[in-house]
């Protein structure tokens, strides 16, 4: 039996310090592609070939070059407190999932969390041999989204852009006793205001800018 929802509010993760991989995908492409996507997936009537949950299981999220130093960044609980974004995978071909949290028994201080779950992407975002699958998406949306917020000198955050809090990993249950697949995050700081979109956008501009968002290409404020 498939585990529940693990995102949904009250739920706790046990969080990591993790290095995320080079970031890849769109300007980032190199004649050296930090991961390739799977081929065969999908048939031609766009048929699964494959379980999406077996695929997650056995296509792992990539590590960075280097570990991430523990004692820079000691072992959190997180605490779901509220989805903000969620674009299930059946409609629309999903993407990272925000909430916002709480850390460990602080619960003063909310933070927003950004999640790159290949299980919460469609297994392929179009059939054909353009079609990338929901690994290959999470991973590269996640190093980019990472690789953005740590280019951001700390003197512009917390005025300009939220604080960064670092890069993440936990461990989730399968469905199957004693195996778990990983997942990775970006952490970042709460900031209760009215949303940039609300103010820079035409209304027939803003859905196009949410999705360029939500589905990894930018910061989400």
């Amino acid at each position: 039996m498939a585990p529940p929802w693990p995102y949904r509010p009250g739920n706790e993760l046990q969080i990591t310090a993790h290095s995320p991989p080079r970031p890849y995908g769109a300007k980032y492409e190199s004649k050296d592609p930090v991961r390739r996507p799977v081929d065969g997936l999908i048939d031609d009537s766009g048929h699964y070939l494959v379980d999406h949950m077996d695929f997650a299981i056995s296509n792992s999220p990539l590590d960075g070059p280097a570990p991430a130093s523990t004692k820079a960044q000691p072992p959190r609980v997180l605490t779901i407190v509220k989805t903000l974004s969620h674009k299930p995978k059946e409609k629309g071909g999903g993407g990272p999932v925000v909430v916002t949290c709480h850390l460990d028994t602080d619960h003063s201080t909310l933070s927003v969390a950004k999640i790159f779950d290949g299980f919460e992407y469609e297994l392929v975002d179009e059939p054909g041999k353009y079609g990338s699958d929901c690994m290959y998406r999470a991973d590269m949306h996640y190093s980019r989204e990472a690789a953005t917020y740590a280019s951001i000198p700390a003197r512009f955050q917390g005025d300009i852009v939220p604080r960064y809090f670092g890069s993440w990993t936990f461990p989730l249950p399968t469905g199957v006793p004693h195996r778990h697949r990983w997942v990775r995050m970006i952490l970042i700081e709460y900031v209760d205001g009215e949303c940039m979109l609300d103010t820079c956008c035409a209304p027939w501009e803003r859905a196009e800018t949410i999705r360029t968002c939500t589905d990894g290409g930018r910061p989400t404020p």
